[in-house]
């Protein structure tokens, strides 16, 4: 059975969600053929670095390209979404990124196309790993790259790359994927595989996907080979990534904000109780707190946020109670006691003992 990520991946430009600006680049590129020998895709995993590198490599090795929309039936079409183009080649840094490696590929560069008209794609994942010898062994190719060669690198991150490789390359920010989007897109895939998904199911996954589309589908995949049916509930999806119901955890927050340790205990211990992480329930919380900032000023920016209407004026008003100084201080004292609670070995306690140190902080009158 092939994985949903795998079997709904973009295959052309226009199927690329939530990259607007890159797909008018690289189409404008490839309309006015000036596609460069060199790029650089970075953003965050599962955001499509790896899948545009595929798409751009389709779009201009197609018999009938350089195309926005190749035709997906032609030898090097076929090739290239089995993964068999003897054309491109996908190099993962994490495992390859030696000097030696980098001079097989080098003098693999020489030889021409297998299919008449393309280029050689060469498609090197995790590039930031690359050693300093390998992008030094690599620099004269990027200086001087034969007409019939393509490097495309993906990675998560673009500061590591040498300036002097950064230099001869044109880069492209992939960037995180809105909730919406994400939330429409596996709406549409459950559609399509035959399934039902309880309302707020694909919120909720697309949360927990974090702007990364693939992420998200997986979560997806998952929560449907556990439903045991044809309906995912969102009870079991919460269930299954470790996220508290929003009432939960703004019932917990309420009773912190309310300076009654005992009620915020017992609201907490209820949250960690229904199986979620402490410190998944703490990151939720952290981003409570910023939310509440948020109303303060305008409602509209929570939009994304997943929560209702009515959870929305929720937190505004405990913004208007307490105002912005007394809930940055309380967002400084989590981002501060989050590491050190989550390397201690009695995690549940170091949370519960800053949840208690929240509730008396706001406690106190000034």
């Amino acid at each position: 059975m092939i994985a949903l990520a795998r079997k709904y991946r973009p295959t052309i430009l226009k199927d690329l969600l939530g990259q607007d600006a890159l797909a008018t680049s690289i189409k404008a590129a490839i309309d006015t053929n000036k596609i460069a020998q060199a790029y650089i895709l970075t953003g965050v995993r599962g955001v499509g670095k790896t899948t545009t590198a595929r798409i751009i490599a389709r779009s201009i090795n197609c018999e009938k390209g350089p195309t926005v929309e190749p035709c997906g039936t032609c030898r090097s079409c076929i090739e290239i979404s089995k993964e068999a183009s003897l054309d491109v080649f996908e190099l993962d840094a994490a495992s390859r990124n030696g000097v030696g490696d980098m001079r097989e590929l080098i003098e693999n560069i020489s030889y021409a196309p297998m299919n008449r008209g393309a280029r050689k794609v060469y498609i090197i994942d995790e590039a930031h790993m690359l050693s300093t010898p390998a992008w030094n062994a690599l620099l004269k190719t990027l200086e001087e790259p034969p007409a019939h060669v393509m490097f495309i690198f993906a990675t998560t991150e673009p500061r590591k790359i040498p300036a002097t490789i950064q230099s001869r390359c044109q880069k492209f920010s992939l960037r995180r994927i809105e909730r919406d989007v994400i939330s429409a897109h596996l709406d549409e895939i459950a559609k399509k595989e035959g399934v039902t998904v309880e309302d707020g199911v694909a919120q909720t996954i697309a949360q927990a996907g974090e702007g990364s589309m693939r992420d998200a589908i997986s979560i997806l995949d998952q929560a449907i080979s556990g439903s045991g049916g044809d309906t995912v509930s969102l009870e079991k999806v919460r269930e299954m990534i470790g996220r508290a119901t929003p009432k939960a955890m703004i019932d917990a927050l309420a009773a912190i904000v309310s300076g009654k340790p005992a009620e915020a205990m017992r609201r907490w211990r209820a949250v960690v109780k229904s199986g979620i992480d402490p410190i998944v329930a703490l990151d939720d919380l952290m981003g409570l707190f910023h939310l509440i900032c948020l109303a303060g000023y305008d409602l509209d920016l929570l939009a994304e946020s997943g929560l209702s209407p009515e959870d929305g004026e929720r937190l505004k008003r405990i913004n208007a109670a307490f105002g912005i100084p007394k809930i940055i201080a309380a967002q400084k004292m989590m981002f501060e006691s989050r590491a050190p609670a989550a390397s201690n070995p009695s995690r549940d306690q170091a949370v519960e003992i800053l949840i208690l140190r929240l509730t008396n902080g706001f406690a106190k009158k000034s």
